[in-house]
């Protein structure tokens, strides 16, 4: 009776392919479940502003005019006024605590970044809005880049790819909008859909 199998040498090619489908695979993998972490955490961000601002005009407590606003109405672990955070793509890193903002630390583990004062955008007619930005890693290293987002006081959110057209940026020392607002773009790993 003769006996049948794999030879050593056969085993070892089926290995070595193995092993190559793996070298591709793998990393692709890690980074889809990473984007889609990322993404899942944007999103739970954006139903939290939208809750917040919400809860905020229900409260009666008139117009927003500052994130701080919306504070007592978000989720958070902690206030953050040193970290570094990743702004949206091609705007590098920006430092909670500077030109007039703070930072929160979410329990997603991402930074969630507001204007204080001073900042503010406005349109022709006169609407306006808030910029947040948030970092889904929370460590503003510049490997992952964040998500800017828009709250208009209409209560549309928009991502910063998304701005509405006719966006101005002001300083909010004047009260003029004189700087037109380029909007940024909406970072890899988030979509609007």
């Amino acid at each position: 009776m003769r006996r049948t199998g794999f030879t050593l040498a056969e085993l070892l090619i089926a290995l070595a392919i193995l092993g190559v489908i793996a070298t591709f695979t793998i990393p692709k993998v890690l980074q889809s479940q990473q984007s889609s972490q990322y993404k899942a955490a944007g999103k739970e961000m954006v139903g939290m502003i939208s809750g917040a601002y919400q809860a905020y005009q229900q409260a009666g407590d008139g117009t927003y005019t500052n994130g701080a606003d919306l504070t007592p109405y978000m989720n958070y672990i902690s206030v953050d006024s040193t970290s570094p955070i990743d702004a949206p793509p091609g705007y590098g890193i920006v430092l909670c605590g500077d030109n007039n903002s703070t930072c929160l630390k979410m329990h997603n583990g991402g930074l969630f970044l507001y204007f204080d004062t001073d900042f503010y955008f406005c349109d022709s007619p006169g609407l306006t809005a808030m910029p947040f930005i948030f970092d889904p890693d929370g460590m503003g290293n510049g490997v992952t880049t964040g998500l800017g987002l828009i709250l208009y006081d209409n209560a549309r959110l928009t991502s910063a790819e998304h701005t509405l057209a006719g966006t101005i940026a002001g300083d909010g020392n004047d009260g003029v909008c004189d700087n037109p607002f380029v909007a940024a773009t909406d970072p890899p790993w988030f979509d609007w859909d």
